[in-house]
């Protein structure tokens, strides 16, 4: 039987709210362990720091707000549109996470991956031209870098079995290659159907598309508003239940963890993420 929608709102705020204290829970039981070795642990980190604070600012978003200047109060806000933009953002850096760092199973196509997206965030910055002299010497050590990263990425044995076109890309630091982020969604679980339909939705309002104005115009209640700001909660408790398991995995120090009955929400909801069908009439809406 389809839930009512006080049960759904129940069950988004109490698993929302719940997924984000055992997400920082288990970050500070990490913090007081040793420094793993080798350099993927600052960035599983980083990326880690970059979901969790999108999903508080879409907490804090999604809670609305009352506007103030001088003496004048407004009319109080709910704005999904923001959450929206931040919801893909926090998808994105979860598949960014499961591609470099869960993915890959071989040692050389996991450091394969991991240098092409290195040397795609020098090429970002490689036009730069800095006026101060700080700058001047970044500039120059991160083309060092880069030189390094090339270097190494052409002894590594993942690059040197595919083929020349791909190469290029690689070299070029193109780090998904040739999969969209469809294919990164598949590979971490998602069901194809479900990430196309809300992917979709949540690039329409970062870039401003057609369909995004009209549910902004049109929106006008705060049930309304309230409604799209679940339908991004449950993408938001869906990213944080995939990429708790994903990120305990990666340290054996967190692996306890996995028995303690809090975990059991971190499996329903990843259950839940890994098994919704757009084709059917159920939750969420």
């Amino acid at each position: 039987m389809k839930p009512t929608q006080d049960r759904i709102d129940t069950r988004y705020e109490e698993g929302f709210d719940q997924l984000i204290k055992l997400t920082i829970d288990i970050g500070n039981q990490l913090q007081q362990q040793p420094i793993p070795p080798g350099d993927s642990y600052v960035y599983i980190e980083g990326l880690g720091q970059k979901i969790i604070r999108h999903v508080l600012s879409a907490k804090f978003i999604g809670e609305g707000y009352q506007l103030m200047i001088g003496q004048e109060l407004y009319e109080q806000m709910m704005d999904f549109g923001s959450v929206m933009v931040i919801t893909r953002a926090a998808l994105e850096a979860y598949l960014t996470f499961h591609f470099l760092f869960v993915d890959p199973k071989e040692p050389d196509k996991k450091r394969f991956r991991f240098l092409c997206w290195h040397i795609g965030a020098f090429l970002d910055r490689v036009d730069h031209e800095p006026e101060q002299e700080a700058h001047i010497q970044l500039k120059a050590s991160e083309v060092r870098e880069l030189d390094k990263y090339r270097t190494e990425l052409k002894t590594n044995a993942y690059y040197n079995s595919i083929t020349p076109k791909a190469q290029e890309k690689a070299f070029n630091g193109e780090w998904r290659i040739f999969d969209g982020w469809t294919k990164l969604a598949t590979n971490a679980g998602f069901p194809e159907s479900f990430f196309k339909q809300q992917y979709r939705l949540l690039c329409s309002y970062s870039h401003s598309g057609r369909h995004s104005v009209m549910q902004i115009h049109e929106a006008k209640t705060h049930e309304l508003q309230n409604n799209m700001i679940q339908a991004s909660r449950a993408i938001l408790i869906f990213v944080l239940a995939k990429f708790i398991d994903d990120y305990v995995d990666q340290f054996p120090a967190l692996q306890p963890g996995k028995k303690e009955p809090s975990y059991q929400l971190v499996r329903l909801w990843k259950h839940v993420a890994e098994t919704i069908n757009e084709d059917q009439n159920d939750w969420p809406e």
